[in-house]
């Protein structure tokens, strides 16, 4: 059974008498609250949203048309879906989605990923038998799933990034805080292969969650030591199942050198 409703936008005083009524309609089916979005969603609502009793939130872009990604940047994301598990709500996202993306959205567990499906289906396109199957195989069954590399045979591939730049808050002396100076990254992770032959991103380790993982990183705040950094970034990509070594340098390009940093190594640990 589904509850339709119409919904329409209320100022701020009236919410709780249209969630009121809302709740009234739908006689006892739990709420969800869809809140759209460009670049940065408005985290602030989420607090309200709890307080009007709705059991979870979806994230939808502005422009439907385009995917998810391209309008908000997925540390964004992962920062509203933390903000929503605060405030106990299951949280998701809906829009256009492409295959890529879904390594990508997954490591912060979203609770939906909803899909958009244009009309016509085209090769390539979500709708399309293909691209539905390459879809469902991305999305892990259990938590389990990954275990199943650890006898493949196949060895590691190793997946590299290099000269990965960002402006980031990062230093020890009063002099770097409260502004950004400009931080190069270089990473090489070794990871166990899962194909012979890769054919589609069931069967590698997308760089993008190495990327993503770095700006979701240097989004939190303040870091004092490219050493913590480099730590915090190795102990990450190290999470993932599939990889198995680590190599992460941190460097720092404005301090006279063309570059001051740390190289660190780290392996997966054996249990």
């Amino acid at each position: 059974m589904r509850c339709q409703a119409d919904c329409g936008c209320a100022p701020p005083e009236e919410l709780p008498a249209f969630v009121k009524a809302l709740a009234s309609r739908c006689d006892g089916y739990p709420l969800v609250a869809l809140i759209e979005a460009e670049n940065s969603p408005d985290n602030s609502l989420v607090s309200i949203i709890a307080a009007l009793g709705f059991c979870g939130i979806l994230l939808q872009p502005k422009k439907v048309e385009q995917t998810i990604l391209s309008q908000i940047k997925v540390e964004n994301i992962g920062n509203f879906m933390a903000k929503a598990r605060a405030s106990n709500l299951q949280a998701g996202v809906l829009g256009m989605i492409e295959a890529p993306d879904i390594p990508r959205l997954l490591p912060y567990s979203p609770d939906w990923l909803g899909f958009i499906v244009k009309h016509p289906v085209k090769s390539g396109q979500f709708g399309d038998s293909a691209t539905n199957s390459l879809v469902r195989a991305l999305l892990p069954v259990d938590s389990e799933q990954d275990h199943i590399v650890e006898n493949s045979g196949l060895g590691t591939d190793r997946i590299i990034v290099e000269d990965f730049i960002l402006p980031i808050e990062i230093g020890a002396y009063k002099r770097e805080y409260g502004h950004k100076q400009k931080v190069r990254f270089n990473v090489k992770a070794d990871v166990e292969r899962l194909s012979s032959n890769p054919e589609d991103m069931r069967h590698i380790f997308s760089y993008d969650l190495i990327l993503d993982g770095i700006k979701n990183l240097v989004s939190l705040g303040h870091v004092e030591l490219v050493e913590t950094l480099a730590e915090r970034i190795a102990a990450l990509i190290l999470a993932y199942p599939r990889v198995q070594r680590v190599i992460v340098r941190v460097d720092k390009l404005e301090l006279g050198p063309t570059a001051v940093g740390v190289e660190i190594e780290r392996h997966k640990t054996k249990i």
